[in-house]
């Protein structure tokens, strides 16, 4: 029986892409370039958080490394130093939970399950999304790579999470949902976990990293999960 449940943010409960282009675009005008570049800049960002994944670039040089990148290959004459630390702060306040994640949460909440964030990503961006969308509230902890100083899919990272939630030994009790096969799927089986595929963009099933389970909305979670007993 599932009584802790570990959440992704970005992808799963976080519109991840909207709060990426609002900011991107205020800070291409505070820099003077073309927001119509978010592209390229996704392009880049994402084999950053690749290459951060598989523990070649580390947090803070990641930070800088996409604007660095991004702005050689644009020939902007704008500073990365002053560029990422900007954006980073613009993106800290988009906090954009998608429609069903509070409704979800909330009953999840109710049916006495210890609700969870486990996220790679920014310190200062996943809390303060997390407080300004008003979905801290849900959770009793918050395991957040930069904080952690190891990063999903490293076994380590959720070797720190059970330890810390009291679940070395019981880990059949614990669930991971994400949205991502290569972090939080691959993390969570390597680690003996019963795994949650949030696809709502139905993706092809890697056959060598197979979830538990799968949903295409996360109200699916509310059909799988019931109300825990009092003394859970």
């Amino acid at each position: 029986m599932y009584t802790h449940l570990f959440f992704d943010c970005d992808g799963t409960l976080f519109d991840f892409d909207q709060s990426e282009q609002l900011a991107f675009g205020l800070t291409a005008q505070a820099f003077g370039f073309d927001d119509s570049l978010l592209p390229l800049y996704h392009q880049i960002n994402l084999q950053c958080w690749k290459e951060f994944e598989k523990g070649s670039l580390t947090m803070e040089n990641l930070n800088i490394e996409r604007f660095i990148r991004f702005f050689q290959l644009t020939n902007c004459k704008a500073d990365a130093l002053q560029a990422s630390p900007y954006f980073v702060k613009r993106l800290s306040c988009l906090g954009i939970p998608y429609p069903q994640a509070k409704e979800t949460l909330q009953t999840l909440k109710e049916r006495g399950y210890h609700l969870n964030i486990a996220s790679n990503g920014f310190s200062s961006v996943q809390h303060g999304r997390l407080q300004t969308s008003g979905l801290a509230r849900f959770f009793e902890h918050f395991f957040i790579s930069e904080e952690m100083h190891c990063q999903k899919p490293n076994t380590l990272f959720f070797t720190k999470m059970l330890q810390e939630t009291n679940l070395r030994g019981h880990e059949e009790e614990a669930l991971i949902i994400g949205d991502s096969l290569t972090s939080d799927i691959r993390g969570g089986i390597d680690a003996g976990l019963d795994t949650v595929w949030y696809n709502p963009l139905s993706n092809e099933e890697d056959p060598n990293c197979k979830a538990t389970l799968q949903i295409s909305e996360l109200t699916e979670l509310l059909h799988i999960l019931p109300a825990l007993p009092r003394h859970q």
